[in-house]
């Protein structure tokens, strides 16, 4: 899932795992729009995203195709975002009363589950997985990751001690991964259900790093080192990092992975780069065959990941 810009708009697409299988999602009557994660396999499943219609973001959801665009923006709300899926369930935020709000439906506008705890001036879902949902929430003083299991009573205070900034990006049964500000750096990290449990993932020598997708045994972000970007996979430990830019060749100057999975006889990990020989983002699909079926075993060899290309 992501976007392409084509004839100068911006335009909702997902890809079957090479450039040339592109499909437009574009909805009819959107000025840009957007694809922001999916669920599911093959051309079916479902994708999330938003389209600009008259100016106003909109979210809403396909099920493989551009005529199947299906609007979730809520009543009231002057903008808004779906932005991950999972088991029938989408997630996102809508600017309500002039207050963003994490929420949650259902496949239609009406189903909207308003998941902003009490007291929160902002708030935010970006992930789901497992029946839960992962974002964040500010209470006026920073950013706090957090994790829900599907209503705004549910919330779970994901803050580690020490930290001034943190985030949930994403989530996969208890695991959840995101970013926390700790000692001014910004550092990738997982958690396994509570606050205490945060596990910093930030390689040494990093300046700055995040974690945006988390699969099995598999997460996958970010990390600053030697200067620049290099997307990112880990498993489970700062020691286990892996620099997925090695893979790449010389022309992409930074790359960030995106997303992670599995279907049981190969991994896969999405995310995109900078390309300067034609001066343009590209997105990115690295595989590699797993040993045994079911094992995420044997992922140090970086080298041994296929990677594929094409335009974001």
């Amino acid at each position: 899932m992501g976007y392409a810009e084509v004839g100068g708009v911006t335009r909702a697409g997902m890809w079957g795992g090479s450039a040339g299988s592109w499909k437009d999602l574009h909805p009819a009557g959107a000025g840009m729009s957007f694809a922001n994660g999916g669920w599911g396999g093959d051309w079916g499943g479902e994708q999330v995203g938003f389209g600009q219609f008259g100016g106003q973001d909109r979210a809403g959801m396909w099920s493989g195709s551009a005529g199947s665009w299906v609007e979730l923006h809520p009543a009231g709300a002057s903008r808004s975002y779906a932005m991950g899926t999972s088991g029938g369930r989408q997630v996102g935020n809508a600017e309500i009363g002039g207050l963003r709000r994490a929420g949650m439906w259902s496949g239609s506008a009406g189903s909207w589950v308003d998941l902003s705890p009490a007291g929160a001036t902002e708030s935010y879902a970006v992930a789901a997985g497992g029946g839960w949902q992962g974002g964040y929430v500010d209470f006026g003083a920073g950013y706090r990751a957090s994790v829900w299991g599907g209503h705004s009573g549910s919330w779970t205070n994901l803050h580690p001690a020490g930290a001034t900034r943190s985030a949930v990006q994403g989530v996969w049964g208890d695991r959840a991964v995101g970013v926390a500000v700790i000692g001014g750096i910004a550092r990738a990290g997982m958690w396994n259900g509570s606050a205490d449990s945060w596990t910093d993932l930030s390689p040494a020598g990093s300046m700055e790093s995040g974690a945006n997708a988390v699969w099995g045994e598999m997460q996958v972000g970010y990390s600053y080192v030697g200067g620049v970007f290099r997307a990112s996979l880990w498993r489970g430990s700062a020691g286990t990092w892996e620099d997925l830019s090695l893979g790449l060749p010389g022309a992409f100057e930074v790359s960030t992975a995106l997303g992670a999975w599995s279907d049981g006889s190969r991994a896969y990990v999405t995310g995109y780069g900078y390309n300067s020989q034609t001066g343009r983002n590209e997105a990115l699909l690295w595989t590699q065959s797993i040993p045994e079926p079911g094992v995420l075993a044997g992922l140090a060899g970086v080298g041994a990941f296929v990677l594929r290309r094409g335009r974001r």
